[in-house]
């Protein structure tokens, strides 16, 4: 029989196994660049009355159709459709305090495909991924997202203002982002150490000191209090909170000798790192008493020889200011072992980034690194993780610049986190 015309097969042998193998290729229909939303196959049997060409019919034929090998690749122009994000990480307004981690943050999401992840992006860079099990063996290879939780990790973004924006992608890449609509303030650091302490006579005889200070540049919530502590002899006193944010007074020593004041600054969160203060030496020598912290004028020296003739000056050129790396990174994607890596910095960026895989596994953690070229101002990667790698539920990616000549060094940072359908 012959095949039906609409598949341009054209022989009377349609039986791969029978005697005559010759004309067995004649047989197949290799279908090529058809752009459809469905696909069937089967067997067109007519029987005009005259000839049977079905044997016994033509609602019982005596023939059967396969499909020995198929390629499709699915076509998918449009973005995913989205609901409206919810969570904190969404509406909430001035400071968020960045200890909390993580805040939260969802976006729901359909598309004809599916969706195949949910992303964060903060200043353009990705900070944050949920990625979804999709089987690309199936003509929807993904399910729609109905919550979409994928939070705003706050550990890496700086003191300051973010723009912030939460994206649903679908199987076919495409991705729509939305801009939360003001800024995210985060404060997550102390403030740095006071700038200038001094004080106007650190030597007294009567043991009674004051300092002042200068507030450092902070990009974070108002600074609202500074501590203190005097120590003495490898031994503290309590700390104490400064009457003004600039000077304290009355200050006194446990003994006569020399001591160290030590002052931190706090925020309006509470955040404070007293580890980080500023220290001034302090002395109380008695009246009366050596100071032993003077040395007696040592006899002047010897009459030097005539200083040889000074060279010429030279006058070099200002060092060049090198440019900010303005590194982001903008794509991490795992399918089964294989995660692909991707982002950008500024072209004038030279040399490598290296990324960096780590996952938890465990009590403990994994991590496999990469370096990956930068060209024309982005880079890529993708390598294999190992099985117990890639079957963390979470994971954290790094991507370092180690800077160049022209350029300064530069880290991002963003999460991944899998989850099935």
């Amino acid at each position: 029989m012959n095949g039906a015309p609409n598949c341009g097969v054209g022989s009377d042998d349609w039986y791969p196994e029978d005697p005559n193998p010759n004309l067995d290729r004649l047989a197949y229909a290799d279908l090529q660049g058809i752009s459809t939303t469905g696909f069937t196959v089967g067997l067109l049997c007519r029987d005009d009355g005259l000839t049977h060409i079905c044997t016994n019919g033509g609602t019982l034929p005596q023939a059967d159709a396969a499909i020995y090998s198929a390629f499709f690749t699915i076509a998918d122009p449009s973005a995913p459709a989205t609901g409206a994000p919810a969570g904190s990480g969404w509406d909430a307004t001035g400071w968020v305090d960045g200890a909390q981690g993580v805040l939260p943050l969802a976006l729901s999401s359909t598309d004809n495909t599916g969706i195949s992840a949910t992303r964060v992006y903060a200043d353009g860079s990705l900070i944050a991924t949920l990625q979804r099990s999709c089987s690309y063996d199936r003509p929807r290879p993904c399910t729609d997202e109905p919550t979409g939780a994928v939070g705003i990790p706050l550990a890496g973004l700086a003191d300051g203002a973010h723009g912030i924006q939460v994206a649903a992608v679908d199987a076919a890449g495409n991705e729509e982002r939305l801009d939360r609509p003001q800024p995210l303030w985060v404060d997550g650091a102390a403030p740095a150490a006071p700038v200038g302490l001094g004080s106007a006579a650190a030597t007294s005889a009567d043991n009674r000191f004051s300092a002042t200070w200068a507030l450092p540049a902070d990009a974070g919530t108002p600074i609202v209090a500074a501590r203190y502590q005097l120590c003495q002899g490898g031994t503290c006193a309590a700390v104490q909170t400064a009457p003004s944010l600039t000077a304290v007074d009355g200050l006194a020593l446990a003994a006569a000798g020399q001591g160290t004041l030590r002052v931190w600054l706090v925020d309006s969160l509470g955040h404070a790192d007293p580890a980080t203060a500023a220290t001034l030496a302090l002395n109380y020598v008695p009246a009366g008493a050596p100071n032993p912290n003077s040395n007696p004028e040592p006899p002047a020296p010897p009459s030097p020889d005539p200083a040889p003739p000074a060279p010429p000056l030279i006058i070099l050129p200002p060092a060049l200011e090198k440019t900010a790396a303005a590194l982001k990174l903008s794509t991490v994607r795992l399918v089964g072992r294989r995660v692909t890596i991707a982002g950008r910095l500024t072209r004038r960026a030279s040399g490598r980034v290296t990324l960096r895989y780590r996952a938890r596994i465990g009590n403990g953690h994994r991590s496999l690194s990469r370096r990956a070229t930068i060209r024309s101002g982005t880079f890529r990667s993708t390598f294999t993780l190992s099985h117990a790698i890639a079957k963390a539920r979470s994971a954290t990616i790094t991507a370092t610049y180690a800077g160049d000549a022209d350029t300064k060094a530069a880290t991002a940072r963003s999460t991944l986190r899998i989850r099935s359908r």
